[in-house]
């Protein structure tokens, strides 16, 4: 009984406890899946092994069990909060950080809002959490609640592919394994919006474009990725 029960928890909720730093995703499907990210998360914030972590509040607003899943995260906060516009801004909303903006609307994984209508919940949320805040757009805004950065590039072929902003994610949490959540949000963000770049210039549509980000992502320098344009906002 006791290997059926590990077997049925999701492998993200065993893996991270050798991991520097982890992204769950806040997608559950079934209160197991809940009660294990609540476990591992207490886990990775113990002080015998810290371990930093992301949060993609992906489609915030879609049922009980996602809202308030999101809602606990509040008193164990992540290093990074990933997500776009929408997501960002019903958050900080969610945690009752003053955003300057309507709580209300958002249910889906579409973005109705715009970056810039963003920075106010983004930057609350990065100085909430003492960390960084990455929001994802028509440009991207990098954030620790005092420095922010508007970074460019990219692809609109982004929109057309599935998983895009989710595995940002997991890049981000793989930087933040050996750097600051700014330095870590905003090199992710720089790594993938060169990458879009490069990508778009090859591509015939969405199903070339995924294989040849992929590949551009996988060549990209840290002397590119520094060089892809940004800047203070």
């Amino acid at each position: 009984m006791r290997s059926w029960r590990r077997a049925a928890l999701p492998p993200w909720s065993i893996c991270p406890m050798r991991a520097k730093a982890w992204q769950p995703p806040a997608n559950p499907s079934t209160s197991t899946w809940a009660r294990s990210c609540h476990s591992t998360r207490r886990r990775c914030r113990a002080p015998s092994g810290r371990r930093r972590w992301v949060l993609d509040p992906v489609a915030i607003g879609i049922g009980s069990l996602r809202t308030e899943l999101l809602r606990c995260f509040r008193a164990m906060p992540p290093a990074v909060v990933r997500g776009n516009a929408s997501e960002i801004i019903a958050l900080a909303n969610l945690w009752g950080l003053d955003t300057g903006a309507a709580k209300g609307g958002v249910r889906g994984v579409d973005a109705t809002d715009s970056v810039g209508a963003a920075r106010p919940a983004a930057e609350a949320l990065a100085s909430f959490i003492d960390g960084a805040v990455a929001v994802s757009g028509e440009w991207d805004l990098v954030t620790d609640g005092t420095v922010t950065v508007r970074s460019e590039g990219g692809s609109p072929l982004f929109t057309k592919i599935t998983g895009a902003g989710c595995s940002l994610g997991g890049v981000t949490a793989v930087y933040l394994a050996e750097a600051s959540p700014f330095i870590a949000a905003l090199t992710a963000v720089q790594a993938y919006n060169l990458a879009g770049t490069r990508a778009q210039r090859e591509a015939k549509g969405p199903g070339s474009f995924r294989a040849a980000f992929l590949d551009a992502l996988y060549r990209a320098k840290p002397g590119a990725i520094a060089e892809n344009p940004f800047a203070l906002i």
